[in-house]
């Protein structure tokens, strides 16, 4: 008969990643540690001290080819005077589906810590981390505790990386396959039978512990004369499928007996698609009737295409409520609640939420004659398909381009040493008196802009949305800067090359808003 016992008075947890807990990064705590207590037996005549081991281990009914193995890995956080002392702790590697502690007979407990090719610092050096570390005494004599107090045993559940996110992973990480590796030593096949297993919640994401004792024989060899496993499973909360249920809201909360309201539920957590609304029966006294419950036709969860009645949605669930034929038959005093129910495990959700149900009248009705929610029968459209390779799911409306085009301009270059000088201005005052000569030229220049402007605006088509043509086209590079809504640069005749064409903005451009700008000294808006 064994003398050990493991209890836990918590059994539901967020497992986290061990990248939430690395002792490398910045000093942080996640919470989340096991509660309970561990009583030990007596240490064996003839020993010192004794080991004791506390590893992961699979729920039962669990497949033969699994069934004393888990990938799971336990991790000991080792808190200081109100901090984490993170030099103590060894980086959470592929060996820590077990830790591994010392009892010496005088009540004091050590674990042994089992480092990897990840305890290194940032510039390369190791990290140094104890072999061996003091955590806590035993309590009267032969009990452990497990908590978040200052004596109590920090042990969090972490959950190692898919080997598919992982596929060259160095060596001493955590994931599924290099954990189920270290501790089964099997073949290939084997192991991917194994993973392949553990890809389903219902074996993945909750666990039990088993805890083992052992003495020293010698020879370094060591042998276990007792252990005990947690008689309950250890639960994610995290997990869709067997995790945390519970109803963040639900609107509208009130139907006529003949049912077809639509009403959208909001879960705190993403829901699995097995998940289905439930009518339950309560008293005034907080008891649930579930002789009366009979009486209830419960949602329907057909989704045929013509006549869909319930849709998942990530957190939301959309239903058509049913018609209520026998809802006269209910005793009195009772109360309709509406709540959540999971069809893998059967759970139901933490909170329910009072629903009514009125009596519908031939007369007038003010649910199915008013319209009070839509005009016409509420019905639950078809979920969006699929992305496909070559088939985008996500897309936006493409809008023809309205907007005024930006325009180019030239930044004024910086004056220079040479520019303020006095022979600079005896330069620029004689190439003042050359350039009013050429002003007669612009002139002659600007006209041909004007008449080629107004022959772009006086055509049939000036409204409509041109597709931009090539610079070649025009004889004229300004001509071509105001079609395109840009600056030309004299010096080189060519548009910005930021704003060119190439931008999908310019694609096609309304000339009537080219009035806006203005290229060879030409405003379009005193043309008009």
């Amino acid at each position: 008969m064994t003398s050990c016992n493991i209890s836990l008075s918590v059994l539901q947890y967020l497992f986290r990643y061990v990248s939430e807990w690395d002792p490398r990064k910045h000093a942080q705590t996640k919470g989340g540690y096991l509660v309970g207590s561990i009583d030990t037996p007596p240490i064996p005549r003839g020993h010192q001290s004794m080991r004791m081991t506390i590893e992961t281990f699979p729920v039962e009914r669990s497949p033969d080819i699994i069934q004393n193995v888990h990938p799971l890995i336990l991790h000991l956080v080792k808190m200081g005077r109100g901090k984490r002392e993170q030099n103590h702790e060894p980086v959470p590697n592929k060996h820590h589906w077990r830790l591994v502690f010392t009892i010496q007979r005088d009540g004091r407990v050590h674990i042994k810590n089992e480092m990897s090719l990840l305890d290194v610092n940032k510039d390369g050096s190791q990290r140094l981390v104890p072999e061996e570390d003091f955590v806590t005494c035993l309590e009267g004599g032969r009990r452990i505790v497990l908590g978040n107090k200052k004596d109590h045993l920090k042990v969090v559940i972490l959950t190692p990386k898919q080997d598919a996110r992982e596929p060259n992973a160095t060596e001493g990480v955590a994931t599924v396959g290099s954990v189920l590796t270290d501790r089964t030593q099997t073949n290939a096949q084997a192991l991917r039978d194994m993973i392949q297993e553990f890809r389903k919640d219902q074996y993945m994401k909750q666990v039990r512990l088993k805890v083992r004792f052992l003495v020293d024989v010698g020879g370094g060899e060591w042998k276990e004369f007792d252990s005990c496993v947690t008689k309950d499973p250890i639960i994610d909360l995290g997990s869709k499928k067997i995790g945390a249920l519970e109803i963040n809201d639900a609107h509208p909360l009130k139907s006529c007996t003949n049912g077809g309201r639509k009403i959208m539920m909001v879960s705190e957590y993403d829901l699995a698609e097995n998940t289905v609304p439930v009518f339950q029966v309560w008293d005034k006294y907080e008891n649930r009737r579930f002789d009366q419950e009979e009486l209830l036709n419960q949602v329907s969860t057909n989704t045929n295409e013509n006549d869909r009645q319930i849709s998942w949605k990530k957190m939301v669930i959309t239903f058509l409520t049913p018609a209520q034929s026998r809802l006269h038959l209910l005793e009195d005093d009772l109360i309709i609640k509406l709540t959540l129910q999971r069809g893998g495990d059967g759970h139901v959700a933490n909170n329910a939420l009072d629903f009514e149900y009125v009596d519908h009248s031939d007369r007038h009705c003010k649910f199915c004659d008013d319209n009070i929610d839509c005009d016409g029968k509420a019905s639950i459209p078809l979920p969006a398909k699929r992305a496909r390779p070559g088939i985008r799911k996500k897309r936006m409306v493409q809008r023809p381009y309205t907007r005024t085009a930006p325009v180019a301009r030239r930044s004024r270059p910086k004056r220079t040493r040479r520019e303020n000088s006095d022979e600079f201005r005896s330069e620029s005052t004689e190439y003042t008196s050359q350039s009013s000569h050429s002003s007669h030229t612009d002139s002659i220049n600007q006209s041909s802009h004007t008449d080629s402007i107004n022959r772009l605006l006086s055509s049939d088509e000036s409204s409509a949305f041109h597709e931009v043509p090539r610079m070649d086209e025009f004889n004229d590079p300004g001509v071509y800067g105001i079609w395109l809504g840009l600056d030309i640069g004299e010096q080189d005749g060519l548009p910005n090359p930021m704003l060119s064409g190439q931008d999908p903005c310019l694609e096609s451009i309304p000339l009537d808003e080219l009035v806006h700008f203005s290229a060879g000294g030409i405003n379009l808006n005193q043309l008009s």
